[in-house]
């Protein structure tokens, strides 16, 4: 029979090629425990081993793939990772590409746990300015628990030796299971309608998937929307439950829980007492600080009476008049004093003044008397001056004033028509009183005025004949005249 021998390169690329074809390879889900966490600085991939009992299985978990993940790989943890199988050929091994990453189990719960804490805490109900006061002396108390078990007696064995007068409201809820939040948001409601001074929200303890109901949304925002307050009484948790940090107080167990919420009333009595003695004590002293008031007051009261008022004001009285009657007579002698040598003063001022003004009166008149004397003197001289210029300047002016005259009469003269009505011609005026210079300005049959060096003559035309040479000659002689 022939052997049939491979090379060991053709083997690495038969598996390869068997890897990449294989549907199984391209994609699984593998569970494990994560160890050997590496991460690799340059590239920025992450490098672990998945483990379960002696086997393993190298992974890697590439940059572009980290950055899409919720959670990364840690020592310890038992995770499921999904990817695909891969072969490299130098050196030739199996490796699993992880392209996500989630917790497997409870692990799977814890990641929720903290998907929730989270959001709850970025809006802001876990914050201390959130959490309400339990009141000093609680008379009404609410519990959700379980209806059986220890939980419920612990707290109200505690809670009734604490106090025998608080009234207990017990609601049996679930507090495992699908039904335990519904039964827990009814439960709250139920207690609510009551009107309980405080909530006490309790369970003895379990695994993580036995606190997941504790860990639910649902339930911290009704507690964080409860009108009174909560206290969560979770024991024996593998991690602090949500309930704890959205509860306005948290206790560690049942039992605690009670302890915190109600008061010792044997204790409170004490304290009662206690501060009842302190009052009175309080109250004498004030009632004695009173009475030393009061008779201080008294006193006041007597010094301030109307009878001590006016005798002390009577007494006043006569020391002002008597300070004012050496005030009024000090003051008299000072006004005296300077009042007496004024009538002196006044009669030496007035002389000296009289006397300057009259010296002063005089020298002024002297002064003005001499420059009145002076402007007279150059008036005259100015007037005199003038007088002569006038009668030179009249007499040209009459002489040219005359022979102006002399021309306007000769020229007067020579126009005036009873000059040439003397001459021989006469002066034509037409029945419309005006005078006619031409032979146009009539019409045969006109009346017409004749007017003569000795008379007027009234003539009617009875014909118009017209001389343009005998017209041209006149007015040139009219003209020359």
């Amino acid at each position: 029979m022939d052997r049939k021998v491979y090379s060991v390169s053709r083997i690495i690329e038969y598996l390869r090629a068997m890897v990449r074809e294989d549907l199984f390879c391209r994609h699984t889900i593998v569970r494990g425990e994560i160890s050997d966490v590496r991460y690799h600085s340059a590239s920025g991939h992450t490098y672990f081993i998945l483990r379960e009992g002696d086997n393993q299985l190298s992974c890697i978990l590439y940059a572009g793939d980290a950055r899409n993940q919720s959670i990364m790989p840690e020592d310890g943890k038992e995770m499921e990772c999904e990817g695909e199988i891969t072969f490299y050929h130098k050196p030739a091994r199996f490796t699993f590409r992880v392209k996500k990453l989630s917790l497997s189990g409870e692990g799977r719960i814890y990641e929720q746990y903290l998907k929730t804490r989270r959001e709850m805490e970025e809006a802001g109900m876990f914050s201390e300015m959130y959490k309400r006061r339990i009141p000093r002396l609680v008379r009404r108390l609410g519990v959700l628990s379980s209806a059986s078990g220890d939980v419920r007696r612990d707290i109200e064995s505690v809670a009734k030796r604490r106090n025998p007068f608080i009234e207990i409201i017990l609601c049996p809820v679930y507090v495992q299971g699908e039904k335990a939040i519904p039964s827990l948001l009814r439960g709250m409601q139920r207690i609510l309608s009551q009107q309980p001074d405080a909530i006490i929200i309790a369970r003895g303890g379990g695994s993580d998937c036995d606190m997941e109901v504790f860990n639910s949304r649902e339930l911290g925002e009704a507690v964080f929307h409860s009108p009174v307050p909560v206290v969560s009484a979770i024991g024996h948790t593998p991690y602090v439950p949500i309930l704890n940090m959205v509860a306005d107080l948290a206790a560690g167990t049942p039992s605690e829980a009670a302890e915190k919420v109600t008061c010792n009333i044997y204790e409170l009595m004490a304290d009662l007492e206690d501060e009842k003695k302190a009052l009175s004590l309080a109250l004498r002293q004030i009632l004695a600080t009173k009475r030393g008031q009061v008779s201080a007051l008294g006193l006041a009261l007597e010094k301030r009476s109307p009878k001590a008022t006016v005798a002390a004001r009577r007494l006043m009285l006569g020391e002002a008049e008597s300070a004012l009657s050496q005030a009024m007579g000090k003051k008299l002698a000072s006004v005296r004093a300077v009042i007496d040598p004024i009538p002196e003063q006044m009669e030496r001022s007035l002389t000296d003044k009289v006397q300057k003004s009259r010296y002063d009166l005089e020298k002024t008149s002297r002064m003005m008397q001499q420059m009145m004397t002076g402007r007279i003197q150059g008036s005259r001289e100015e007037v005199s001056r003038r007088r002569v210029y006038l009668q030179k300047d009249f007499a040209a002016v009459l002489q040219r004033k005359k022979h102006t005259l002399g021309v306007l009469c000769a020229k007067l003269d020579g126009a005036s028509p009873l000059k040439r009505i003397s001459a021989g011609y006469a002066y034509v005026e037409t029945k419309t009183g005006k005078g006619a210079g031409s032979v146009t300005e009539l019409s045969p049959g006109d009346m017409v005025t004749l007017y003569l060096r000795d008379g007027r003559v009234m003539a009617d035309v009875k014909k118009i004949e017209q001389d343009e040479k005998l017209f041209g000659r006149e007015e040139t002689e009219w003209k020359s005249r």
